[in-house]
């Protein structure tokens, strides 16, 4: 039985020894993609969404971006309670720093973006005062 379950068992794509290492592995959950330009004619679409805790940092510091939120943000009580309840699975929430320096990957990398875009171009800045 030991040999059985050392050799035959861990093979076996969901058997306890697999889903520990990863639980959420095969679960997905549907969900309706964000439809850009809105409108009341559009139908979102129904896709199926697994969870990822990068995906999840990325979405976290870009909110923290466009609304311009303290990093610090993400160390108030109603914060952690309400991702407890849009996503238990998200356990080990990061703290300041951690988004800051998701913030400043995001800027680095949109920088980076820009000047591959911008290359060989001029652009003349104008100020009216």
């Amino acid at each position: 039985m030991k040999t059985h379950i050392k050799l035959i068992c861990r093979q076996y794509e969901f058997s306890q020894f697999n889903l520990k290492k990863n639980p959420y592995k095969r679960q997905k959950t549907l969900g309706f993609e964000p439809v850009n330009g809105g409108g009341t004619g559009t139908v979102p679409k129904l896709t199926v969404v697994g969870f990822s805790v990068e995906a999840c940092k990325k979405a976290l510091a870009k909110m923290i971006i466009l609304d311009e939120l303290p990093f610090r943000f993400v160390k108030d009580q109603g914060f952690k309670r309400f991702i407890y309840v849009v996503q238990p699975k998200w356990e080990n929430l990061p703290g300041r720093i951690t988004v800051a320096k998701d913030c400043m990957k995001i800027y680095q990398d949109g920088e980076k973006s820009l000047k591959r875009a911008l290359k060989d171009q001029r652009i003349c800045l104008t100020t009216d005062t």
